[in-house]
């Protein structure tokens, strides 16, 4: 019996935390095959080129996967759907996100900097652990800090007002987006450009004999 036998009945909770992000309780890391045994079988959109939409509909979930003949497919991207904002036309799960969702077990404005909260504006971004998170502000805290102009909004962020709209909303987040972060390669140095080493007798020089300008003046 997989996990989503064991949550058809109840909400599905999601908690990121800096090794893995968690469904229920359990890690599944960001691997998509966990991905699916906690969820359900997805419906599939390939776009082509090696991408695909992977929608678990009753969960209110939605993922970017790359895909690849010789390898597994991988995810790119966790997208929570909490509202779908107005004039959206790609496609989105045929239901939203019902449950909760945490940054290492805190409610995610909790979690968020202070100073991110102080200038938000459409997304709210904060790093955790080995993920990058995006929360998209619900389209009416949008909609309400976008009637202030750039300069009232620079302006206010050194105080608490924006952050206080946010936190005031009965629903701040309409979408949240998760990413791993990418694994920086460690190259190894080349030989290309290495100087290779002298076999014969080589020769010493205590003075290459340069002259600057101020030297060849003296010489006139």
């Amino acid at each position: 019996m997989g996990l989503f036998d064991i949550f058809k009945n109840q909400r599905i909770d999601i908690d990121v935390r800096p090794d893995g992000v968690f469904i229920g309780g359990v890690n599944c890391g960001f691997d998509l095959a966990k991905f699916n045994k906690a969820l359900g079988q997805p419906r599939v959109i390939d776009d082509g080129e090696g991408k695909s939409r992977y929608f678990w509909d009753e969960a209110g979930i939605f993922a970017f996967v790359r895909t690849n003949e010789l390898a597994e497919p991988k995810l790119a991207e966790i997208n929570l759907m909490l509202e779908v904002a107005k004039g959206v036309q790609h496609e989105v799960p045929r239901k939203l996100y019902g449950g909760a969702f945490a940054l290492e077990g805190r409610p995610p404005l909790e979690a968020v900097p202070e100073q991110e909260l102080r200038g938000a504006y459409i997304f709210l971004e904060l790093s955790l652990g080995k993920f990058e998170v995006s929360l998209a502000l619900a389209e009416a805290v949008q909609e309400r800090i976008g009637a202030m102009d750039f300069a009232e909004r620079f302006a206010k962020r050194d105080t608490d007002e924006i952050a206080d709209i946010v936190r005031a909303a009965k629903m701040p987040i309409g979408r949240v987006c998760i990413n791993q972060k990418e694994k920086k390669v460690k190259r190894r140095p080349s030989d290309k450009f290495k100087l290779p080493r002298v076999a014969d007798e080589t020769l010493a020089f205590k003075n290459f004999n340069f002259k600057n300008r101020r030297d060849e003046r003296a010489d006139v």
